[in-house]
């Protein structure tokens, strides 16, 4: 199969074209590609199944709203068919993972994670094609329900500011680039609060009022919200 998608690849983009072996995570490959003058990511859906496919648009939609509202994050550039599976292709970033967190990553990964919760979700209105609609209305649907059960049993939770958010937030989603910092991996993002996804990223986190006073320097937080923290954390700064 692997073959098969080079050989279409190099089709598309040419024969000349330099294609790396794919780089396997969960739900995708990602294949290197090289035509001389730039290199570029194609990210290929590993399955054909309808509901992949609308997982896969799903997240891809995001980060190109991510990245026209000013995010660093790559630029999704063109999505297509290859091999019966849906395909991407991203610019590349050509960067350093952050491997683990000093002081600058814990600052400038609070800073980025505020400017991520700041961008007015209401305006991400995917369109996506009439098969997948049943799949972005059943996405809704959970993620009511899972607001609703944890308001159930957490009453505290349901005072919290909401929005999108990232919701797999890991220095493996974290890249530097020229000395700026770009965010990835956006397939399980949800509405949620955004203090819960914080304390989820700094929890047993050494440079936690690091990260803190990076987040608070682009968005303050309010005092539901440090209360929230604190109730996690007494040792935190806020």
């Amino acid at each position: 199969m692997t073959d098969d998608i080079k050989k279409l690849l190099k089709l598309k983009y040419g024969n000349n074209v330099k294609i790396s072996s794919p780089i396997c995570g969960t739900c995708k490959q990602v294949y290197i590609v090289n035509d001389g003058l730039q290199k570029f990511a194609i990210l290929v859906d590993k399955q054909t199944a309808i509901t992949h496919q609308y997982r896969f648009l799903r997240s891809n939609y995001f980060q190109k709203f991510l990245f026209d509202n000013g995010l660093n994050v790559p630029d999704v550039e063109e999505i297509f068919a290859v091999d019966k599976r849906i395909a991407a292709r991203h610019t590349f970033i050509d960067g350093t993972r952050v491997e683990r967190l000093d002081e600058k990553s814990a600052y400038e990964i609070g800073k980025t994670v505020a400017e991520f919760h700041l961008i007015n979700s209401s305006k991400f209105k995917p369109r996506y094609p009439i098969k997948y609609k049943i799949f972005a209305l059943l996405d809704k649907i959970k993620n009511a329900l899972r607001l609703y059960k944890e308001c159930l049993f957490h009453p505290e939770f349901c005072r919290l500011p909401r929005g999108i958010c990232h919701y797999d937030l890991n220095l493996r989603n974290f890249f530097w680039l020229n000395d700026k910092l770009f965010m990835i991996d956006f397939d399980r993002y949800r509405y949620w609060a955004f203090a819960h996804e914080l304390w989820r990223f700094m929890r047993g986190r050494q440079l936690s009022n690091v990260i803190l006073q990076g987040y608070q320097s682009v968005r303050k937080l309010e005092e539901c919200e440090k209360k929230y923290l604190r109730t996690k954390n007494p040792d935190l700064k806020l």
